[in-house]
């Protein structure tokens, strides 16, 4: 956990570096940067958890060595994707014994717009919904609900956000440059006590990551945020800018609950999607000249259903809803994109039997890769956000271009740009990820 804080802070200093010098590049790269130490810092803990013993030696593993299974972490997130996309034919994969090169060709371009998505969905944060849409009586497990794990990770976040100390720019060398005074708070190793509360405490316990890493731990546990908090021994210790973090995004409370109680989560997680309705309803309903607004509508022969269809004069659109959590990892990415594809093909059925002039699909978050926009572009139909509701019951054909410009499809024409190769050591291996198909 010491090693993390100084590779958590080190991405602080370049995204503090890149912020006083205005440069994007690196600024995005402090944030790769941190992303990709998360993954490295999780998987050497649930090495440890599985493999170590729990009463070991302090001085058993220098801080290079502790780096170096941290990098081989990083690389490890990776494999583990590279191996679920091959087993599902989504990759095809080479092993070259003499280079001892693994090498994973991605396949072509489905679309001109590949690397145009890739690179401002890089840049791009997505934003989540999902704060709106879920509310604090939604019991998201059997012993807490949306309200108490708030309660508990703001608690966690305000404590720890005293304990942490400011890194400042030198006010008078901003001053030469013409800078305005320029600070971040230093990510800090906090230690923590569990709550007396029952309630809290099964919060506080939801949001330490297990001490036994069985199979559905080792394997589903993708990301650090969802369990901030490692037990060392008798104590808890966590990363003051972690829990400062989550405490913001409600997204990982959702995924935390999916994975410890699915069974609960599921029989709850049908509200957003009510949600969602009401959202999109009162949109298209307050305009000046308001819409006909028609939800969950069932036709025959052969059934279908419909989330939402709404019309105006000569406009008319079928709208199909996914409630869609942000992917942490390319196989989540893969998954949240068979939901999308599937909102696009119900969308094109509707529209063919005339229920609607086109066809749309609105998520509360994720707008989806080139994959997902590849169908997208081919049938005519966009992927939005709740964000553009209320745009699209304004002006449709406005909504529509900025959905795709809010997604990274570019105004020009095709384009054949690949990815570069990227590469990186596994055990005296080099896995390859080549933007091209099998040779």
């Amino acid at each position: 956990m010491g090693i993390y804080r100084d590779l958590i802070e080190l991405g602080f200093f370049e995204a503090l570096d890149a912020n006083v010098f205005d440069s994007n590049s690196d600024l995005l790269e402090a944030f790769k940067h941190e992303d990709r130490i998360r993954c490295g810092v999780l998987w050497a803990l649930k090495w440890a958890t599985e493999y170590c013993p729990r009463a070991g030696r302090n001085n058993s593993i220098s801080k290079e060595g502790l780096l170096e299974t941290v990098l081989l972490g990083q690389t490890y997130d990776v494999f583990v994707d590279v191996l679920k996309y091959a087993e599902n034919d989504l990759v095809k994969l080479s092993a070259v014994r003499e280079s001892k090169e693994i090498i994973c060709y991605e396949g072509k371009n489905l679309t001109g717009f590949d690397l145009d998505i890739v690179e401002y969905q890089q840049t791009h944060r997505p934003t989540s919904f999902q704060a709106a849409l879920t509310n604090d009586s939604d019991q998201l497990t059997s012993h807490w609900n949306a309200g108490d794990y708030r309660k508990v990770i703001r608690q966690l976040a305000k404590y720890s956000s005293a304990q942490e100390r400011q890194i400042v720019v030198d006010p008078k060398y901003l001053a030469m440059l013409g800078k305005k005074h320029a600070s971040v708070s230093q990510p800090t190793l906090v230690w923590l006590n569990r709550p007396q509360d029952e309630v809290d405490s099964y919060v506080f316990n939801s949001l330490t990551l297990p001490s036994v890493m069985d199979e559905s731990v080792k394997w589903n546990a993708r990301s650090f945020l969802e369990t901030p908090i490692v037990n060392v021994e008798n104590k808890f210790c966590a990363l003051s800018s972690d829990l400062k973090a989550v405490a913001c995004v409600d997204d990982y409370m959702l995924r935390l609950a999916a994975r410890v109680d699915p069974t609960q989560y599921s029989s709850v997680s049908g509200l957003r999607e009510d949600r969602m309705i009401d959202t999109c309803k009162a949109a298209f309903e307050s305009e000046s000249n308001p819409w006909k607004f028609r939800c969950r509508f069932r036709l025959n022969d052969p059934p279908q259903e419909g989330d939402i269809s709404v019309s105006r004069s000569s406009d008319s659109f079928v709208i199909e809803l996914k409630s869609t959590l942000r992917p942490e990892t390319p196989w989540e990415v893969y998954k949240r994109n068979c939901g999308l594809l599937e909102g696009i093909s119900q969308a094109v059925a509707l529209v063919r039997r005339g229920v609607a002039r086109r066809g749309l699909v609105i998520t509360d978050g994720y707008r989806g890769d080139y994959r997902c926009w590849e169908k997208a572009l081919r049938y005519d139909v966009p992927i939005g956000t709740l964000f553009e509701v209320n745009e699209l019951a304004q002006d449709p054909n406005v909504a529509v271009e900025l959905m795709k410009r809010r997604a990274g499809v570019a105004v020009a024409e095709k384009t054949e740009r690949r990815m570069r190769d990227r590469k990186a050591c596994l055990l005296g291996w080099t896995l390859r990820l080549v933007d091209s198909g099998a040779e």
